[in-house]
């Protein structure tokens, strides 16, 4: 797929607009990014775009927290499970239908946009039950 110049444009100035989000609010790169990128391309092509710009950014705001090391020892499994499922998400992408994707990925949008208006917090503690649970989440996010 070549993408023209103003779509490429575009997509560069969506990131920008989703990045500055994630910078004000510490939230919200993919879900407002995708909430942009399927209207300028491919689904599949969004999310496989954003997952490096989501690493980064999610790297950068752990180590300017104090104490990140001995959080990220508290909180490694969710870690290793939603590496572990992005990544196997990240292969089936080519074999799943655009209007699945696009399906999965409104529902997606529906559940975060839910939980931040209704204010909802989930009981995530250090067990690994929980851990697991919203890794797993997290990577199919």
């Amino acid at each position: 797929m070549i993408l023209d110049p103003l779509t490429i444009a575009l997509v560069m100035l969506a990131l920008v607009i989703a990045g500055s989000v994630k910078g004000a609010l510490g939230i919200g790169l993919p879900a407002v990014a995708m909430a942009i990128l399927p209207l300028l391309i491919e689904p599949a092509l969004g999310v496989a775009l954003l997952a490096l710009p989501i690493v980064v950014t999610n790297i950068q705001q752990i180590v300017t927290v104090p104490r990140w090391r001995a959080i990220v020892a508290e909180y490694w499994v969710a870690g290793a499970f939603t590496f572990a499922t992005t990544f196997i998400i990240s292969q089936t992408l080519p074999h799943i239908p655009t209007d699945i994707i696009t399906a999965i990925v409104g529902g997606m949008l529906i559940l975060f946009a839910g939980a931040a208006l209704f204010k909802i917090d989930f009981p995530v503690t250090k067990a690994t039950g929980w851990q697991v649970a919203f890794g797993i989440a997290a990577g199919v996010a």
